[in-house]
């Protein structure tokens, strides 16, 4: 029997977007996708959707994880001096750890579990800000032979810098692999016949035209309104280009048993917008409808591939 793989990429709240997919793929296809799964994968928020599933949560609650509980882990409480002169992190990471412990526990779920006893394989990277014996940081690939639990697992891992403190000396995972997809494939000793179902959460139309000659301030700052750019290309590209590698490499390896699941957002969302949650499962259910014939394929696929256990 070969291996399966979710894989689950960072976003802040856009995270409701693959937990939604999800839900939508189990709803059309009967599935339980998380128990026919052998190995989880997540980056940042896409760490909690995989941590939640390894204890047994189902979609649907992590839904509603992410629509009862957003508004508490992103809500401000410093004041306006160290607000403004941006001296601490805008949101505290104790939110984020109770917000977690609180709706882990309300659905029988122990996220204190360490990763070594969890029943499935998982992956789920950060970055390590001082390595002891290097002094450097170091991006981090923890998995269930990893000394450390759940829950601490995915703080590290959703650490996003400016947004929460450093958390046990580890940032955000998405600063070295938001998409961790060709991570778990990696992971696994035994790489034949493997399916990987891949979820992003969702992305924004950004591009240069071609013909643009710029100097070192517009690659920094894009000041021009018309531009299709971003406000910030040089590092907003950084980003977008690493999250596309994994992608691509995975097809490359895996052809037909490879497929990624994402959409294109109607408006930017930043991490934090919490008020946008209604309106992203509005955009996947948009998405749906307007790509009928792409979503029946994918489910077919996702029957095809995880329906045989």
């Amino acid at each position: 029997m070969g291996k399966k793989i979710l894989s689950f990429d960072g976003g802040g709240i856009r995270g409701v977007i693959p937990a939604y997919f999800l839900q939508k793929l189990e709803e059309v296809t009967g599935i339980r996708l998380a128990e026919k799964t052998d190995l989880l994968a997540g980056t940042s928020t896409g760490s909690i959707i995989a941590g939640a599933l390894a204890v047994g949560m189902k979609s649907e609650e992590i839904v509603n994880f992410y629509l009862q509980k957003s508004q508490g882990i992103f809500s401000e409480n410093h004041d306006i001096i160290d607000k403004f002169l941006g001296l601490k992190a805008r949101f505290s990471s104790q939110n984020l750890y109770d917000a977690l412990q609180s709706a882990f526990q309300s659905q029988s779920a122990d996220p204190t579990i360490a990763l070594s006893q969890l029943r499935q394989q998982i992956v789920i990277p950060a970055v390590n800000l001082d390595n002891v014996k290097l002094h450097r940081w170091e991006a981090v690939v923890m998995t269930n032979q990893t000394d450390v639990s759940l829950i601490d697992a995915m703080m590290r891992s959703s650490a996003a810098p400016t947004y929460f403190p450093s958390y046990q000396g580890y940032v955000d995972g998405g600063m070295a692999a938001n998409d961790p997809s060709i991570l778990a494939y990696a992971s696994l000793e035994a790489r034949e016949d493997v399916a990987l179902l891949s979820f992003g959460t969702g992305y924004t139309e950004s591009n240069i035209p071609k013909g643009e000659h710029w100097g070192a301030l517009s690659w920094i700052i894009d000041l021009d309104p018309k531009s299709p750019a971003t406000k910030t290309p040089l590092f907003t590209m950084l980003f977008d280009v690493q999250d596309e590698l994994p992608g691509q490499t995975c097809q490359m390896l895996l052809g037909e048993n490879y497929r990624r699941i994402n959409l294109k957002l109607t408006e930017s969302v930043g991490l934090d917008d919490a008020k946008k949650i209604p309106e992203l499962i509005q955009d996947v259910e948009d998405y749906i409808a307007h790509n009928l014939k792409e979503w029946e394929n994918t489910c077919e696929w996702v029957t095809s591939q995880f329906g045989e256990r």
